[in-house]
């Protein structure tokens, strides 16, 4: 299931799962993805979001080559804010950050995950 629902958004990825396991009786997409979220959100305050072992010597790297680097993800804007937080020196040298709730996202839904398209 992981594999069907990675880098979809919210309300696509939870559509899939209520889908699945036959639960529309019971979950609605909007109150999933709203419960989803705060949970997250508790979550990342609790435990902060770390970077994995080599992301800072990778981006350094890569900026130092003036390699251009981008962020695409599925997640929306405020929560891509929370993880970003506490990490302004890796995600500074992005050139562009897409979150699955910006406009041209949005606009350009295709039958696979557009928002990496928009990197380029």
């Amino acid at each position: 299931m992981k594999r069907r629902i990675i880098g979809l958004r919210g309300d696509l990825w939870t559509q899939l799962l209520i889908n699945e396991f036959q639960l529309e009786t019971v979950l609605n997409p909007t109150d999933f993805v709203r419960e989803w979220e705060i949970n997250m959100a508790e979550y990342i305050r609790v435990n902060g979001v770390d970077v994995l072992p080599g992301g800072y010597e990778i981006v350094n790297e890569f900026h130092s080559k003036n390699v251009p680097m981008a962020i695409a993800t599925s997640s929306n804007s405020v929560s891509v804010a929370k993880k970003i937080k506490n990490h302004e020196l890796l995600f500074n040298k992005m050139k562009f950050i897409v979150c699955g709730d910006d406009k041209e996202v949005l606009t350009h839904l295709l039958t696979y995950s557009p928002t990496y398209l928009l990197t380029y």
